[in-house]
């Protein structure tokens, strides 16, 4: 691609298209694309006959992620003290910020987040090239404004949502009037645009005798909740463990589906008018600031007594004496539950749900868990900055798939995607950098030896997000094999070799933990680590399981393959996973004393 703004398309203008929906392209001319979101892969696809160049990506830059995740850390903040205070006036309610922080703060920071990258690519267009027309599809308000936080998803990884976020943006910017808008009629279907591959039949049927078992067990097992119980929801705890913990505790073992989703509600125009914040501050916060009382989800405000009503309609402990979770804060009635309770004094104990924490420099998600908590439950590591923060271990508990894996004959290359259009902030691969990862992965495949090759398969990620994974691996490697994400991960593992891990998350903890063979590779300036995190990885790094190139991957498999055995149970390597493993994904055998343990040290005060 020609450099920003370079070359015979700077004096020309140039239509702006924010989506990659085929209507909202023109037929002619020269075309910006806003993002590589909007492109399809196909080379048959329109977009390839036409005369374009794409936005760079504005978060290439890892100096930058860092300082604009401060300045919108700021104004998260600032937005957030402001709306407890107005949504406070507007229920009639006095609930304190932190209440306010558990119920609105994930859509918040997300919103903020998503608002921004979409502004800087805005930013850019305008300042970097002749833009003097651009495509608005007539579209419903409901592909913007969500019911919920969860329903907000569906908004942010959606192209008509994705375009519609894009138009309200541009009508806030000052140097976009000369811009002419083309308006387009258009009937989008609910498609949130990114494929997730059906569970095999076998694994479906499984999946719903558990599912009905499990419900008919939560139905029974309400009737023994006493009120002061402790309220377990969403432990991710083997059920042998769960029955342990619920001794531990003194009370009947508990199991709760999902919280209940939040009805849709009507919106309501005079109420959303009385929500409006002052507009202050630069441009990017003023256009923030209008934009809240159209895009806040109707369960914090038309449906907050709706929500609340749901919440007494539980049959969770009425006066619980802690709450512990390891939820991710997407369920609204589990939410206003917690924080409504937290109110009275209840104390929250949460674990870690993603092997993303203690190990990026910073995350969004860590941040907010261990903000909210009275106690913060690791896998391994802690923190002494945060005194909450305690190191207990992982709560699935993963132990050995009971396989000789070095006779293995096969070798899994384990893959992972992101939707292209922000919506969460993270210093790792987001919108176009996902590319960067996918080169990097065809790096590996052409070092590796034919032979190699042929017992190489790669696992896809189950939710495609738009980025055709088969497709470009297939135009890459016509010969490859390709496992597309149906099968649970540990079946398919069990005949595997060597595993491939290609990003810093929880399958290649997991992986170490259940003792199988792993290599894994990522750019370090991609995937970047907390600097408590660094000695670890250098660990890895020094004993051939952790490598920062794909070449350098793909050489060590080489050398090893025929004697994974002699390579793996080495004592140098043996040392360094068991290093790493105790810091990032421990599995002590006396997981749930310590869980229940750090439980009752909360209810009874302890420090």
């Amino acid at each position: 691609m020609p450099e920003v703004g370079s070359g015979s398309r700077k004096g020309r203008p140039m239509h702006l298209v924010t989506t990659a929906i085929e209507e909202s392209w023109p037929d002619e001319g020269s075309v910006l694309f806003a993002g590589e979101w909007c492109r399809r892969f196909s080379r048959r696809s329109r977009w390839s006959t036409m005369d374009h160049d794409v936005v760079p990506y504005h978060w290439n830059n890892s100096d930058r992620l860092h300082r604009d995740k401060e300045v919108l850390d700021d104004l998260y903040e600032r937005l957030l003290a402001e709306l407890a205070v107005r949504l406070n006036e507007l229920q009639a309610v006095d609930r304190s910020h932190r209440y306010w922080r558990i119920l609105i703060g994930p859509w918040l920071s997300r919103f903020v987040q998503m608002a921004y990258d979409r502004w800087a690519s805005l930013d850019l267009a305008l300042s970097s090239f002749p833009l003097d027309r651009t495509t608005v599809l007539d579209l419903p308000d409901r592909f913007l404004l969500a019911h919920d936080v969860e329903d907000s998803g569906r908004v942010a990884c959606s192209q008509p949502g994705n375009h519609h976020f894009f138009r309200l943006l541009l009508d806030r910017m000052d140097r976009a009037d000369h811009i002419e808008r083309l308006v387009v009629d258009y009937a989008p279907s609910v498609d949130c645009g990114s494929a997730i591959a059906a569970p095999s039949a076998s694994r479906l049927s499984r999946r719903r005798i558990v599912e009905k078992a499990l419900l008919v067990y939560s139905r029974l097992g309400a009737r023994a909740v006493r009120r002061k119980d402790a309220l377990v929801f969403g432990s991710k705890m083997p059920w042998t463990r769960d029955l342990l913990l619920a001794a531990r505790l003194g009370q009947f073992p508990q199991y709760w589906p999902m919280a209940p989703q939040v009805t849709p509600v009507d919106v309501d125009p005079v109420v959303r008018q009385r929500l409006a914040l002052p507009e202050e501050g630069d441009e990017f916060e003023r256009a923030v600031r209008s934009l809240l009382p159209e895009v806040l989800p109707t369960a914090y405000l038309e449906g907050y007594g709706a929500l609340l009503q749901k919440v007494e309609q539980q049959p969770w402990p009425s006066a619980p004496k802690a709450i512990w979770t390891c939820r991710d804060w997407r369920d609204e009635v589990f939410k206003a539950y917690a924080a409504g309770h937290l109110e009275q004094g209840t104390p929250l104990v949460m674990s870690q749900n993603s092997g993303q924490y203690g190990v990026f420099p910073w995350y969004v998600q860590e941040a907010h868990e261990i903000e909210i908590s009275d106690r913060y439950l690791t896998w391994g590591w802690d923190d002494s900055s945060e005194p909450s923060v305690r190191p207990v271990g992982y709560v699935r508990g993963r132990r050995s798939l009971g396989v000789d894996h070095p006779r293995q004959d096969r070798m899994m290359m384990v893959n992972w995607a992101i939707e292209a259009p922000v919506h969460i902030l993270m210093p790792a691969i987001n919108s176009s950098r996902w590319l960067t990862y996918f080169e990097d992965h065809c790096a590996f495949v052409e070092a590796l030896s034919p032979r190699l090759r042929e017992a190489l398969f790669i696992r896809l990620y189950r939710a495609d997000c738009g980025w055709e994974q088969a497709a470009r691996w297939r135009d890459r490697f016509p010969d490859i094999a390709l496992d597309e994400g149906q099968e649970d991960i540990d079946e398919v593992t069990r005949g595997c070799r060597l595993l491939i891990s290609t990003y810093n998350g929880t399958n290649n903890l997991e992986a170490l933990a259940m003792g199988v063979p792993t290599v894994k590779f990522w750019n370090p300036e991609v995937w970047p680590l907390r600097d408590s995190a660094k000695p670890y990885f250098d660990e890895l790094l020094s004993v051939g399981v952790y490598h920062e190139e794909p070449e350098s991957a793909a050489a060590h498999v080489e050398r090893v393959w025929d004697d994974v055995d002699g390579w793996w149970k080495s004592g140098e390597v043996v040392e360094a996973v068991r290093s790493f493993t105790d810091r990032f994904i421990a599995t002590p055998r006396d997981l749930v004393k310590r869980t229940a343990g750090e439980i009752q040290a909360v209810i009874d005060g302890r420090t």
